[in-house]
């Protein structure tokens, strides 16, 4: 299931909030999504201030969502062992990427200069932070030496326009690639 069918299943199933006046990115969204999680819901921000793009948060905040992001039932998934079991199947006979020249993901594509990070809807949450963050970016990565390719969760600080960083320390495997 891709990700915008998802939002439409959470949308039909009542589990998500719309806002649809302007959300300042500077803690106001940050707090409005804290509500959204203490009420069990996600939360679709129409239009952030400054972003080119709306924002859809919390939508992996509970367990049963993570099941139905794959299309498992969440009483299936909430079995002892069933999220192990799955990652072992999924690592031992891995499906074949799809490679697409067109379709959501390719709707708009900037390259070089034409990147502005900060046009995307990333919000600075707390007045201690150092940076705006991606909270639950998805990095996809090769290595360009052996193809060998890693995806995964990162909680990514925009530094500028054109680069955020990603933490690819010990515990990380993205330091194994």
């Amino acid at each position: 299931m891709d990700f915008r069918n998802f939002v439409d299943l959470l949308d039909a199933e009542d589990e998500l909030l719309w806002i649809r006046k302007p959300v300042d990115p500077q803690y106001e969204l940050g707090a409005l999504l804290r509500q959204a999680e203490q009420r069990g819901k996600v939360i679709c921000f129409e239009k952030v201030s400054g972003a080119d793009f709306p924002a859809v948060g919390g939508v992996m905040s509970d367990p049963d969502r993570h099941a139905l992001s794959i299309s498992r039932s969440p009483t299936q998934m909430a079995q002892p062992g069933a999220w192990g079991e799955l990652i072992r199947a999924a690592r031992d006979k891995p499906l074949p990427a799809i490679v697409r020249s067109s379709g959501p993901a390719a709707e708009v594509i900037r390259r070089g200069a034409e990147i502005d990070i900060n046009r995307l809807p990333v919000p600075l949450f707390f007045s201690g932070d150092t940076h705006r963050f991606i909270t639950a970016g998805i990095g996809i990565v090769m290595d360009p030496d052996t193809g060998v390719q890693n995806a995964g969760f990162y909680r990514a600080p925009v530094l500028d326009g054109q680069r955020i960083a990603v933490n690819g320390g010990m515990s990380s495997q993205l330091n194994q690639i």
